[in-house]
């Protein structure tokens, strides 16, 4: 053998060796990922995450943390994975509201919907109750739109803010039934249910679970449910469908959102395991029993649902003169 043909032997033999001790690249995820919630810690949507995290963490080797960030409408949480790294280590707890409804309320948003998020998968939705107080002589939906339409304005509706789902559900109710109430927002749920409860709002599209014990004590009379379907949870209340009122449909859904630019494979990896997650009886079964729906949809489902129902709100706000700063 030449002498040039011995080094040359050596230097792959050397190179070979050099790339042996070098590990190989591991399959997406390496490290623990974060999913951000736009709530605060022990809301209802911390149960949901918490199992699917476990479920998904498990799937993919790697814990899932959950951080809370709420505030601004969801805007705090949305704008950090907006800003976050695209390497699939932050994913977002999409809340409908804030892809549907912030843009066409707030002036000014520190995220674009159309821009800054790359879906993952369709999660799971939740419904409301239409309760009364006891106090107003209504014991189903057409007779609170008679009484309402005989006395324009003399009802409160009380809601968890401006653009809250709460509140678009009272106005959405108000437009399709052409009646009148006054709106009174309040700092969460919580408030405004209390509120029904005490007398000082009369009306409420409010969370089944919040109102389920006011329900029960007979503090708050239910008149039907928003959903496509009954309620497990509440079987013999009628949908608004049912109640007289059809193609009203008020529903509050949850997707799983990466920042914009994060790679495909990635992606893919997340929509696999988190609809293999979705499906199993260890989420499945909790979520139902909290009155959720599992959905388990690809990215296009959530982009549908975004063109939908943000194209529905948009004339709803519109037409009720909604602002926001």
């Amino acid at each position: 053998m030449s002498t040039w043909s011995s080094r040359a032997l050596g230097a792959v033999v050397a190179l070979a060796a050099t790339f042996s001790l070098i590990p190989a690249h591991a399959e997406y995820p390496e490290q623990p990922i974060k999913l951000v919630l736009p709530f605060p810690p022990g809301g209802e949507t911390d149960p949901f995450a918490r199992n699917l995290g476990g479920a998904l963490g498990k799937a993919l080797g790697q814990p899932i943390v959950i951080e809370n960030k709420p505030g601004a409408g969801g805007a705090i949480a949305f704008e950090a994975v907006a800003r976050a790294p695209k390497d699939g280590y932050t994913l977002l707890m999409g809340f409908s509201y804030p892809l549907v409804v912030n843009p066409h309320v707030y002036k000014k948003l520190p995220y674009s919907v159309e821009n800054d998020y790359a879906p993952v998968a369709l999660l799971a939705e939740g419904q409301f109750v239409l309760v009364v107080n006891p106090d107003v002589p209504a014991k189903s939906v057409s007779e609170l739109i008679a009484y309402l339409k005989a006395n324009p304005g003399k009802l409160n509706y009380s809601s968890a803010g401006i653009g809250s789902p709460l509140h678009m559900a009272g106005e959405l109710f108000m437009a399709r039934t052409g009646t009148r109430m006054v709106h009174v927002p309040y700092k969460g749920g919580a408030d405004a249910a209390r509120a029904l409860v005490s007398g000082d709002v009369q009306v409420l599209i409010g969370s089944p679970a919040t109102l389920g014990p006011s329900i029960s004590a007979g503090k708050a009379r239910p008149l039907a449910v928003t959903g496509p379907k009954r309620l497990a949870t509440m079987p013999d209340m009628p949908t608004m469908s049912e109640a007289g009122l059809p193609g009203y449909e008020v529903t509050a859904w949850h997707s799983l959102l990466a920042p914009a630019g994060t790679p495909q494979p990635v992606l893919d990896r997340l929509q696999r395991e988190t609809l293999k997650a979705l499906n199993s009886p260890e989420v499945r079964e909790p979520t139902e029993k909290q009155g959720l729906s599992i959905l388990a949809g690809p990215p296009e489902a959530v982009k549908n649902r975004i063109s939908t129902e943000s194209a529905m709100w948009a004339k709803v706000i519109k037409d009720a003169g909604i602002t926001a700063d």
